[in-house]
């Protein structure tokens, strides 16, 4: 929903600015202000969790906005894009290759031959004999199997390290 068609924005950036303003007397009154007791200690975790929520809000509708205009622009492109072409085949004359509009630009752009890799078990296999530089092979680690090896073991092994249990702090 864009903020167009919401209409409760200003209401919300009030809101914020009141906010922002809490937020500022709380950093300016930092020596004065401090966690006391429940009711100081629920406003410090309420900012904090309402901030996470609105984060997650925010991601999610960032990922839903992205995948509508995907779609909106496969949707032009499958549409629109053939008629695109025929158009600008007949407006270009000599040696132009692309067209001016208002609103951008269409044309025609040379693309060298490439190699494409249609399907590579089998572009695999066939570099391993021709082109065996071509076939890169990649070394991880399984913490899976190393964590199986030190509880079995004990032993830890070089590069590695143990990360002694601890109690943390969390707010949600």
């Amino acid at each position: 929903m864009s903020e167009q068609q919401f209409p409760y924005t200003v209401a919300l950036e009030a809101v914020d600015a009141v906010e922002d303003d809490m937020i500022d007397a709380a950093n300016t009154l930092t020596p004065t202000f401090v966690v006391q007791d429940e009711a100081s200690a629920d406003w410090v975790v309420g900012q904090i969790t309402r901030r996470n929520d609105e984060l997650a809000r925010i991601k999610a509708q960032y990922d839903a906005r992205v995948k509508r205009l995907e779609n909106e622009l496969a949707f032009f492109d499958s549409r629109f894009r053939q008629q695109l072409v025929d158009w600008t085949q007949v407006q270009l004359t000599g040696k132009r290759k692309s067209v001016d509009l208002p609103h951008g630009r269409v044309g025609f752009r040379h693309v060298n031959e490439r190699l494409e890799v249609v399907e590579e078990n089998a572009a695999i296999d066939a570099a391993r004999t021709a082109v065996p530089e071509a076939v890169k092979v990649k070394t991880y680690l399984s913490l899976t199997a190393l964590k199986e090896y030190w509880k079995q073991t004990g032993e830890v092994l070089e590069g590695c390290g143990v990360v002694p249990s601890e109690e943390r702090f969390y707010v949600q």
